[in-house]
């Protein structure tokens, strides 16, 4: 049986898409007065280009996928949806996949293979992108419809020694240009760490909250359900 992965609860994902949508007045470096994106003047938050990149990435996971998608993870990663719960056996309220490592073995062993469609642009804040998704599959082909929470968080997009060794040279260098340049204003400087900081460090999906109707998704994938009213199947 394959499970989709990921969404938050209804009542969350709505109250973030009003707050998104409410507020689109331009802050720090601005941005489009039409945009529902809060661009952040020195890039500590999501822009439009991570927003699309993090959705695209998650779209992939769950139509086919990829470990190079793994990247898009990060460390801390969780993943939780009691839609999925339900249908799997898991107690309500618990994660569906408490961990990255979990999250990628579930895609090895049972991958989703689900074609994803974005039914409309997606609402981001600072940190946090709400996805409303239709899917339809399997045997009943039933259209599903869902909403997802993205949890983002910048971390180091450097994974082997060989970085972590240039790493340590560029900031011994930033530290030696620190002391070198000591008469520049602060701002120049904030300017100058922001800039290195973005090209070591890459926004990443820590945590997937999903909710959709499970119930046709249950359908497609062949199982059964008894609604109220209707009599019990003959044994």
């Amino acid at each position: 049986m394959r499970f989709i992965a990921s969404l938050s609860l209804l009542a969350a994902s709505l109250g973030l898409s009003a707050a998104a949508a409410v507020d689109i007045s331009p802050r720090g470096g601005g941005t489009s007065p039409s945009s529902p994106f809060h661009f952040s003047k020195r890039g500590h938050c999501l822009r439009s280009s991570d927003v699309d990149a993090l959705v695209a990435a998650y779209v992939r996971m769950l139509t086919k996928w990829d470990d190079a998608d793994a990247v898009y993870l990060a460390s801390e990663f969780r993943d939780s949806s009691d839609s999925i719960n339900q249908l799997a056996g898991i107690p309500l309220g618990q994660p569906t996949f408490p961990s990255k490592a979990a999250f990628i073995e579930h895609q090895h062993v049972q991958p989703d293979l689900l074609p994803i469609q974005i039914s409309s642009p997606p609402l981001a804040t600072c940190d946090t992108i709400t996805v409303i998704w239709t899917v339809t599959f399997g045997k009943a082909q039933l259209s599903v419809r869902g909403i997802t929470i993205l949890g983002a968080i910048k971390e180091d997009s450097k994974d082997d020694d060989s970085d972590s060794d240039s790493d340590s040279e560029h900031s011994e260098h930033s530290q030696h240009s620190e002391h070198s340049d000591h008469s520049e204003d602060s701002d120049s400087d904030d300017n100058h760490h922001d800039e290195s900081s973005s090209n070591n460090t890459k926004w990443k999906i820590k945590s997937i909250d999903v909710e959709f109707n499970n119930i046709a998704y249950l359908l497609n994938i062949g199982g059964s359900v008894l609604f109220p009213g209707q009599p019990c199947p003959a044994k």
